[in-house]
């Protein structure tokens, strides 16, 4: 009795252990998945939230972040979008690696630049446009949301990346002219480096581009753009 008591304790044992053991199989890599799917995108995005209100001081939202060239043996590193409580529609980049950075006072002041060109571009019958200033770097420890936009741009000359589309356009070298004008007006505050996406559409609805980058066409005028047009 005694002997078979033993064996049933035995198996019992080792049923145990095999129940752990399969249970650790199991248990630690849904853990470790979990953690990479779910636990470490939010622990990020906390932390990407806390950056953001610790440096300008006034709350955000961080949209879940995605983990980018990453992989064996290579960090990557966690990029988002976010935007301020107070301003749901000026969303910016942020991203972190080793160290956090962010696209805030760049996405802020293009918002300011946009706004101020709004009298213009519907004077001028354009569609859509959009305005992206790029500001350098070491810049930006230098300016806050109170900076005064022409002051910026007048010293720190940043980038200034313009897309325009005129649709339904009665002449295509008026509004040429035109867009050639609001640009002059831009390097007149001291912006040097300018780059332009241009989309015209005539009324037969023939459509016409022109993309430049400041290496390429260092000054843009009614000339360069005009040569530049193509039908697309």
């Amino acid at each position: 009795m005694k002997k078979a008591s033993k064996n049933t304790n035995a198996k019992r044992g080792v049923s145990k252990r095999t129940m752990w053991i399969i249970m650790a199989v199991v248990l630690i890599p849904a853990a470790i998945i979990f953690w990479n799917t779910t636990g470490r995108p939010l622990a990020t995005q906390a932390s990407m939230k806390r950056y953001l209100e610790d440096k300008y001081k006034e709350k955000f939202v961080v949209e879940r972040p995605e983990h980018k060239n990453g992989g064996l043996g290579v960090r990557g590193s966690w990029k988002s979008h976010a935007y301020p409580v107070s301003n749901p529609k000026l969303k910016f980049y942020v991203g972190c690696g080793i160290a956090c950075n962010d696209e805030y006072l760049d996405s802020y002041f293009s918002r300011q630049e946009y706004e101020r060109l709004q009298s213009s571009m519907k004077t001028m019958g354009v569609t859509e446009y959009s305005v992206r200033l790029i500001i350098k770097n070491e810049v930006l420890k230098y300016i806050t949301k109170d900076s005064n936009l022409d002051i910026i741009k007048r010293k720190y000359d940043p980038i200034y990346k313009l897309r325009i589309k005129v649709s339904e356009a009665n002449n295509e070298d008026d509004s040429t002219s035109k867009i050639s004008d609001i640009i002059e007006d831009i390097y007149k505050q001291g912006v040097s480096r300018v780059e332009i996406d241009y989309t015209l559409i005539t009324k037969d609805k023939k459509v016409y581009k022109c993309a430049t980058d400041y290496d390429t066409v260092s000054r843009l005028n009614y000339e360069t753009i005009k040569q530049c047009l193509k039908e697309d």
